[in-house]
């Protein structure tokens, strides 16, 4: 007996992850800060929670659930975040020459829009930075959908959430930048401050004013790219960045969308509609005209005669040879965008495809941890580069599975998105990516020209937004700490069970 991988799908069979993985959409996303739209909150630790707007309620976890489950949910307006209040927004622009949009909107016929996000950025007292992308409030406002469903409530200790106490400083030498937070010109020790950190980040320091740098609690400086959009987390430490999100132009956020807008594509809206009545025709020989009374745990037709549906002969495919032959024939994978079936489940989008990715890198580190639960080694193993270990992307989705396999990439029975990088070097560090749907995420040990190695890892979400905790360490008991106060600690057990 072995598991029934027919069951679980995998990153070829899920739409989001074959269209992002590989960098396949990479050229439809191009992020730029918009330097005019920051805005500086230096107060914003004296500030209990977050912000007023939040919508929090009380009543715990099932009141939570209740409001949500049954409908009561009278703030579903309200943006659901919970902890510290941001201490810098700004407005982040796709400008791609063709974007995602626009290419559904060629493919499907609906409505190009401008993909419009908005960042904010949250540094708390233990060093902990939380960076966070939703969509804009302006783009909701006009489609009144609201924003996207996210899980602070449920998920975040916020009681134990503390914002910085200490002045945070902004530092740029971008003269958009300093008239929008209305201050006076960089000073020398402005510009040296930011000169230090782009060098020691090694990028050239010929465009200081590409950058903005939150420096905070003595030790911890969080250094912004505008253009192309990219984080890099530094500790005082005088080495490279400890860690870096966004800097290799895998950041994705598929905006909502409306499918039917204007006159369609009439060829494309024939091809498509003769591609439904093909499946359903499909469907229809497949049970041979038997009634269907039930079907199986595995999705397989239980028959009113007794006898139940054959499963049908898999064909394999070899790390992805089929999906980039497609990929060659068309520019970019629009398969299953507005809708998607997995053996008897069937997936409809209104919204169309909701993906958000980014990809993070761990300075001079060879040894990543964490991504539970999986039935691999401790230590997380390649999955794209040169000589990658596995096949598949690690999957991050609660499954029950019986009689899984050993030295495997699919999910188990719990999922917690938190990486973890141990380096001689550089120590401890981590990132909490904090999406509770559907995720794959794709290892790679990248190694540079001065023969150090830099691990990276790039996360694929179904839905949601991005929310980013950088955790500094910089050893593995601060960490745990860090992570504790963010989720919460585990209970001790029962005296009489020790």
């Amino acid at each position: 007996m072995a598991v029934d991988h027919s069951k679980f799908r995998t990153c070829h069979q899920t739409s989001f992850c074959r269209r992002h993985r590989h960098g396949n959409s990479k050229e439809l996303y191009d992020y730029k800060l918009l330097p005019d739209s920051v805005v500086f909150h230096p107060d914003a630790s004296s500030t209990e929670n977050g912000p007023s707007e939040t919508g929090k309620e009380g009543g715990g976890i099932l009141s939570s659930l209740s409001r949500r489950i049954l409908g009561n949910d009278h703030d579903s307006k309200i943006d659901n975040y919970q902890g510290p209040p941001p201490v810098m927004t700004a407005r982040l622009s796709n400008v791609a020459t063709y974007t995602s949009s626009m290419l559904t909107a060629d493919t499907y016929g609906s409505c190009p829009q401008d993909e419009e996000l908005q960042l904010s950025i949250s540094l708390l007292q233990d060093g902990v930075a939380r960076v966070r992308i939703v969509e804009s409030s302006i783009m909701n406002a006009i489609k009144s959908k609201g924003p996207r469903w996210t899980s602070d409530d449920l998920v975040l200790n916020v009681d134990e959430l503390v914002p910085v106490k200490e002045e945070v400083r902004l530092d740029t030498v971008n003269a958009e930048v300093l008239k929008a937070i209305e201050s006076s010109s960089a000073s020398s020790e402005t510009r040296g401050h930011v000169s230090s950190l782009v060098s020691r980040a090694q990028q050239s320091i010929d465009n200081l004013d590409n950058y903005i740098v939150l420096a905070y609690g003595n030790q911890w400086s969080l250094m912004i790219q505008l253009y192309p959009f990219s984080i890099y987390y530094f500790r005082d430490d005088e080495g490279p960045p400890a860690i870096v999100a966004g800097s290799s132009s895998l950041t994705h956020f598929e905006v909502r969308r409306d499918k039917d807008c204007g006159e369609p594509n009439t060829a494309i809206d024939k091809k498509e509609k003769r591609k439904l009545v093909e499946e359903e025709d499909a469907d229809v020989d497949r049970h041979g005209g038997k009634e269907i009374v039930g079907y199986w745990e595995d999705g397989l037709a239980i028959y009113a005669d007794g006898t139940r549906e054959e499963k049908p002969e898999e064909i394999e495919e070899e790390d992805g040879i089929n999906d980039k032959r497609r990929l060659n024939e068309e520019d970019y994978d629009t398969k299953d965008m507005w809708e998607e079936k997995f053996q008897s489940h069937h997936d409809t989008k209104p919204h169309g495809p909701m993906s958000v990715g980014m990809e993070l890198a761990f300075s001079q580190s060879s040894h990543l941890f964490g991504l539970p639960e999986h039935a691999s080694s401790a230590k997380l193993q390649t999955t794209v580069g040169d000589g990658h270990r596995y096949k598949d992307p690690y999957r991050l989705y609660s499954l029950d599975v019986f009689e899984y396999e050993l030295d495997s990439t699919m999910a188990l029975y719990g999922n917690v998105p938190l990486v973890i990088s141990q380096s001689a070097t550089m120590g401890t560090a981590g990132a909490f990516w904090f999406n509770p749907t559907e995720t794959f995420v794709d290892v790679e040990e990248v190694r540079g020209g001065d023969d150090t190695v830099e691990s990276r890892t790039h996360f694929m979400s179904e839905s949601g937004v991005i929310d980013l905790f950088l955790l500094p360490g910089p050893d593995p008991h601060a960490l745990y700490e860090q992570y504790g106060r963010l989720t919460g600690r585990m209970p001790l057990p029962p005296m009489f069970s020790l």
